[in-house]
């Protein structure tokens, strides 16, 4: 009969058993996800489609990981969180600096010094200023930053044209930079009279920058590129400061700021902003968009029709993907004039098996439908009704309703296909809360 004792024994070897089992799963599970996502890692040609490729299992035990990772991250007292949230639209800021003026490009081809990318993004860059801007990006982990192999001097004058002031960097400045150390130090005679200060000088150390994972994404020739969808929110960044007054009046934040138009006819009157926000969503497509066209879905269909679909750049994926497809692109017609000039230049092979059709999603009568009425249909809303309030989505989902219904289109061969990020508990519990 066991002893009380050899109970306790029992008890305890489970317990470490169980602890140890579950400490060395999340061990294995933070090292495997460190190793797939690689942040330090500044390649720009990797290709980032494996993330929702996932399979389900795998993708939540991912997701929780990261979530848990981003509640440690937020584990600190209560005034030095709301201090840190208070200034976090500095990240957004320094790397919306770092896109606008090309650093990551200059960065491509090496590791550069402060001063060798102030030639590279301005002529009237000032080295220090563009330093503390880089060292703010590796803090908050969109570059990499180490020391140069020989440190510079320390000089007494802050010329303003920057390239002055760091001789080349590390790359071409060392021996410079030896020599007028030497001959600093050969003209600095130290005071003999009493109570003099000796100047003598401290050798400041000087670092270069490289590419991260961060600053990889926002490299021109990276096909996981993201520096428009970047520009995309920094033009946001505008109406978002209305967001108080807004609220309090029940007005769109953007609206205020926009003087009373939408974002929608924004866009439609601003060839740059329509031009950024349809480079945006094709870029946005790199980051799972294959592995969605890719989907078994779509076998089951013989149409689809992708309703405010932009330029079509999903679409050209799913068709690509999809040799037995046919395709609808469906959008307002300044989208679908951009279109036309989209799929000209980059998916003419494709354009026999795709139309291009303007038209209000608002308005079934505009809605596209199948000529063949006996073909499987799908009608798909990408990244859509995020956009749109409760009543307007009800709006949207009930003009494509009818639309159906007037396309005598049998309800047993059309289905409506929704893509769209949520945060729904009952479907990732783990994603859930603010992001």
């Amino acid at each position: 009969m066991l002893s009380a004792l050899d109970i306790a024994g029992v008890v305890v070897i489970v317990v470490l058993f169980i602890v140890g089992s579950l400490v060395t799963a999340i061990v294995a599970l933070v090292s495997g996800m460190v190793l797939l996502v690689r942040p330090w890692d500044g390649n720009t040609q990797r290709d980032h489609n494996w993330m929702a490729s996932t399979p389900f299992p795998f993708f939540w035990m991912a997701s929780w990981a990261v979530r848990a990772a981003e509640y440690v991250v937020a584990l600190k007292p209560g005034p030095i969180r709301a201090a840190e949230l208070a200034i976090a639209y500095t990240q957004s800021q320094v790397l919306f600096a770092l896109n606008n003026l090309g650093v990551p490009d200059a960065l491509s081809a090496g590791p550069l010094t402060a001063a060798e990318l102030a030639v590279k993004v301005g002529p009237h860059t000032p080295v220090d200023w563009l330093e503390r801007v880089l060292a703010c990006a590796a803090a908050y982990g969109m570059l990499k930053r180490s020391k140069c192999p020989i440190a510079m001097p320390q000089t007494a004058t802050s010329a303003s044209p920057a390239q002055a002031s760091h001789k080349g960097g590390c790359k071409h400045g060392a021996a410079e930079s030896q020599q007028d150390t030497d001959r600093q130090r050969d003209q600095q005679q130290p005071s003999k009279s009493a109570g003099a200060l000796c100047t003598a000088q401290v050798p400041a150390p000087v670092h270069q920058y490289a590419l991260n994972g961060v600053s990889a994404a926002l490299v021109s020739s990276n096909p996981a590129n993201m520096s428009a969808f970047l520009k995309l929110f920094e033009d946001h960044y505008a109406g978002y400061q209305f967001l108080s007054e807004g609220l309090k009046i029940g007005k769109v934040p953007f609206e205020l700021w926009s003087g009373g138009k939408t974002y929608w006819q924004h866009i439609k009157d601003s060839p740059r902003h329509a031009a950024t926000f349809n480079t945006a969503m094709h870029q946005i497509n790199q980051i799972g968009g294959t592995a969605v066209a890719n989907s078994r879905v779509w076998r089951q269909f013989d149409h689809v029709i992708d309703v405010a679909g932009g330029v079509g750049g999903f679409m050209a994926d799913i068709l690509d993907l999809n040799l037995h497809l046919r395709g609808v692109v469906f959008d307002q017609a300044s989208q679908i004039e951009s279109a036309h000039k989209v799929w000209r230049a980059t998916h003419r092979r494709l354009m026999p098996r795709v139309e291009l059709i303007a038209g209000d999603m608002f308005d079934p009568s505009t809605l596209p439908s199948p000529s063949d009425s006996s073909c499987k249909v799908a009608y798909t809303l990408r990244n859509i009704l995020h956009d749109w309030s409760d009543t307007d989505s009800v709006a949207i989902l009930k003009a494509i309703r009818s639309r159906i219904s007037a396309g005598n289109i049998a309800l047993g061969l059309v289905k409506l296909l929704i893509i769209e990020v949520t945060t729904v508990e009952e479907v990732l519990p783990c994603l859930m809360g603010p992001r």
